[in-house]
C-alpha cells in the first residue's frame, strides 16, 4: 500500500500528519512527502535543510514540487498539472492533504487541487486547521504514543518554530482531539475529514492501515 502526503511549505507535514504517517511507516508501508512550495522570500535553502531534517531516519521520501509560497492557485494550470502528475506517477492507495477550511490560501487551493484531481479515484484525508476550528473532523487518528516525537521532528523546523509557539500549539489541539476521540485526557490524537467519493473504501483502508 501506498500513501502520499501532499502540503504546501516545510513544516506542514509535521504539523498535521507526521504522527499518523510514523505508524504506517513503522508497519513498513510506503510514505511519500511532497511539499508544494519550494522558493520563499526569506530561508529558502534553509527551509528545505528543515524539511530534510525533520524526516531524517524515517523510512519514507521527499521531493518538491518548485512553486513559490503564496502562489499556489487552484486556477493555475501548472501547479494543477504538476500535482497531477504526481499522483498519476506515484498511484497513491491514500492521500493526506490540507483542510479546505485552513487560514492560508496556498492549504485551501492546494486541497482544492487535490480534492479535483483525486475525485473518485483515491480517497483522500483532509487535515485539521492550526487551531482546530474545523467542525466538520470526524476521522481521528491516534498518535499517543508518536506526540513526543512529532513534537521532536517539528522542533527541526527552527525557522519557523522561533516565529510562533507551533508546538504548543500542536499539543493542545491534538490533546484535544485525543480528549473528544476517547475521553482520555492525556491522549492525543490527528483529526481529519474525508472525501465523500470513498466512504467504504476508505474505511477499508483505515481498517487495514490503522484499525480502525
Amino acid at each position: 500500500m501506498k500513501i502520499l502526503c501532499i502540503f504546501a511549505h516545510p513544516d506542514d507535514f509535521e504539523i498535521y500528519a507526521i504522527g499518523s504517517a510514523i505508524r504506517l511507516i513503522n508497519k513498513d508501508i510506503n510514505v511519500h512527502l511532497a511539499i508544494a512550495t519550494t522558493t520563499f522570500s526569506i530561508y529558502t535553502e534553509e527551509r528545505k535543510a528543515e524539511a530534510h531534517k525533520a524526516i531524517e531516519g524515517l523510512k519514507m521520501t521527499l521531493s518538491f514540487l518548485g512553486f513559490p509560497d503564496g502562489q499556489i492557485k487552484s486556477s493555475n494550470v501548472n501547479c494543477y498539472k504538476e500535482v497531477e502528475k504526481l499522483v498519476l506517477d506515484y498511484k497513491p492507495d491514500l492521500i493526506f492533504t490540507h483542510s479546505e477550511s485552513d487560514y492560508h490560501s496556498d492549504h485551501v487551493n492546494l486541497a482544492k487541487i487535490v480534492k479535483d484531481i483525486a475525485s473518485f479515484k483515491v480517497p483522500v484525508l483532509f487535515s485539521d486547521t492550526l487551531n482546530g476550528q474545523e467542525s466538520n473532523v470526524s476521522i481521528y487518528i491516534d498518535i499517543t504514543e508518536q506526540i513526543d516525537e512529532k513534537c521532536m521532528r517539528l522542533s527541526y523546523h527552527k525557522s519557523q518554530c522561533e516565529k510562533a509557539p507551533y508546538i504548543n500549539i500542536v499539543k493542545i489541539v491534538n490533546n484535544f482531539r485525543g480528549l473528544q476521540y476517547s475521553g482520555d485526557p492525556l491522549s492525543y490524537c490527528e483529526a481529519f475529514t474525508s472525501s465523500v467519493y470513498h466512504k467504504k473504501h476508505l474505511d477499508e483502508i483505515l481498517l487495514k492501515l490503522f484499525g480502525k
